[in-house]
C-alpha cells in the first residue's frame, strides 16, 4: 500500500472527523485499529500526525465544501484499490462518523456512487451502522460477556463482518477485539469471550440459513478407507470418518505422518484401493 493512497485515507477521515465533529481519542483509537488490523502497520505515530494536521487544515479552511472534496478524493481512489477494499473503507468511513439518530450523511451515497458500490450492499451498510435488523445484518448476545454482536453476511461474495460492542475483553484468534470496530471474519477464525467459550464462523452462517425456507444438510463421509503407496506398506489402513457441514477439522501430526497423503485422498488426487 503506498504512502499517496494511505494518505487519501487519512484525508478522508480527516474530513469526516472535522464535518461530524468526531471525538479525538475515539477517532485515533479507531485510525489505530484499521492501519494495524487491515494494512498491519506496525509504526503509526507518522500517519497519527498527518491526520491531525488534514483535520487541523480542514477545520481552518474556511467554506468548505465537503461533498466537492471527499468526491475528489474518491475519485482519485478509484481503480487504485480492489472494489471490495473500496466498499470497506466506505463502511468504515460510516462508522467511523457513528449513527446520529439514524442520520445518514448524504456524502455517503455520492462516495457508494463513486465507489460502484450497490443500492442493496449499501442498504446493508446502513442498517449495520444503525443497529437495524435486516435479512443481512444480525444482532446476537455474545454469552460470558456485558456486549452485543452485530454481524453482517454478504452472500454473494461470502463476506461475513462483525462489530463487538461491550466493555468485555473479547479475542478473535486470540486478538483482543477494539470494540465499536468492525472486522471481517475469516472462515478459520475463532471468536471468544471472557469465559473462553469458541464461536465459530460456521455458528454465525447457519444463523442465516435458518432464516431460509429450505435448507440442505450436507455430510462428507468415508468408509474403510486403504490407500498403500506402491512397493510400500505405508499409507490410510481401515480408514472411516464422517464429517458435517460446518464443522471445523485440524489435521495435525509431524513429518511423514499422513497429513498430506489424506489431503490427497480427501480431494480425489489420489485414489484408494478400497472403500469408499
Amino acid at each position: 500500500m503506498t504512502d499517496i493512497i494511505l494518505s487519501s485515507f487519512l484525508s478522508l477521515f480527516a474530513l469526516f472527523g472535522n464535518e461530524e465533529q468526531v471525538d479525538e481519542k475515539r477517532a485515533k483509537a479507531m485510525i489505530v485499529n484499521y492501519l494495524r488490523r487491515h494494512f498491519g502497520i506496525r509504526n503509526i505515530d507518522g500517519y497519527l500526525d498527518l491526520y491531525s494536521d488534514m483535520r487541523l487544515a480542514y477545520e481552518m479552511t474556511e467554506s468548505l465544501d465537503v461533498e466537492d472534496t471527499a468526491s475528489t478524493i474518491c475519485t482519485n481512489l478509484h481503480g487504485k484499490i480492489s472494489a471490495r477494499e473500496e466498499a470497506l473503507l466506505l463502511l468504515r468511513i460510516m462508522e467511523f462518523c457513528g449513527n446520529k439518530e439514524g442520520a445518514i450523511h448524504p456524502m455517503f451515497k455520492t462516495m457508494a456512487t463513486v465507489f460502484g458500490v450497490s443500492d442493496s450492499l449499501f442498504q446493508d451498510f446502513c442498517d449495520f451502522v444503525a443497529n437495524k435488523t435486516s435479512d443481512h445484518v444480525m444482532l446476537h448476545q455474545l454469552e460470558d460477556t456485558d456486549g452485543q454482536l452485530k454481524t453482517l453476511y454478504e452472500p454473494t461474495s461470502n463476506m461475513l463482518l462483525f462489530t463487538y460492542t461491550g466493555h468485555d475483553t473479547v479475542l478473535l484468534n486470540d486478538v483482543p477485539v477494539l470494540s465499536g470496530a468492525y472486522q471481517l471474519w475469516q472462515q478459520s477464525s475463532v471468536l471468544k469471550g471472557r469465559g473462553g467459550k469458541p464461536v465459530y464462523y460456521s455458528t454465525l452462517i447457519s444463523t442465516y440459513n435458518k432464516s431460509k425456507s429450505t435448507t440442505t444438510d450436507v455430510e462428507f463421509c468415508g468408509r474403510n478407507i486403504n490407500f498403500r503407496f506402491p512397493n510400500s506398506d505405508n499409507g490410510m489402513h481401515n480408514f472411516s470418518f464422517t464429517l458435517h457441514q460446518g464443522e471445523l477439522l485440524a489435521i495435525m501430526g509431524g513429518s511423514g505422518t499422513g497429513k498430506t497423503t489424506l489431503l490427497s485422498i480427501l480431494t480425489g488426487t489420489l485414489i484408494p484401493q478400497e472403500g469408499s
